[in-house]
């Protein structure tokens, strides 16, 4: 399986990486929105990790020109470290 890894701190990239190529996996990562879509647009993957706040593009946009211009789009996991207060609250 190869997969690709988008987000824009290298110690995460680095990070996952590792534990892909543990699990005996091909892995590219990539720290910048515009080398990843680059590189998407002519590699094949299997599946996609995107961070939601990469550099130089954002998730939203990425993951949408990826639903459009690729013809056959991989399962993409989205992490963030986002947070909304309330967004979960206890009762």
């Amino acid at each position: 399986m190869r997969v690709v890894i988008a987000d824009d701190q290298p110690d995460v990239v680095v990070h996952l990486t590792e534990i892909i190529e543990e699990l005996e996996h091909d892995a590219v990562g990539f720290t910048d929105g515009e080398a990843f879509s680059d590189s998407i647009s002519r590699d094949i993957f299997d599946l996609v990790i995107l961070d939601w706040n990469i550099e130089s593009k954002n998730g939203t946009p990425l993951f949408n020109w990826m639903c459009k211009a690729l013809p056959k789009r991989p399962p993409v996991i989205i992490m963030t470290n986002r947070g909304q207060s309330g967004l979960l609250q206890r009762r």
